[in-house]
């Protein structure tokens, strides 16, 4: 129950950021190819992890970190 609950809040995390910062910086949201990439990473995280593959745990780990970096730099970005 905890997992799903860590998992639910990272996906706010995407959809919140992403909706609000453009709104506080008056910037284009991130949309199109962007978007769709930004989820995938999020999602091939989360797939790895329900599957519970051993031998790409490591990939995983990277996708986990990939998104948060990109969402970040993406909001850093928007702030200057």
């Amino acid at each position: 129950m905890q997992r799903k609950a860590i998992c639910a809040f990272r996906a706010a995390l995407i959809g919140f950021l992403t909706t609000v910062a453009p709104e506080w910086t008056d910037s284009p949201p991130l949309q199109g190819r962007a978007l769709w990439s930004l989820a995938a990473v999020w999602s091939a995280g989360r797939i790895i992890g329900l599957f519970g593959w051993d031998d790409l745990g490591f990939l995983g780990a990277v996708a986990d970190v990939a998104w948060l970096s990109v969402l970040l730099f993406y909001v850093l970005r928007l702030s200057w």
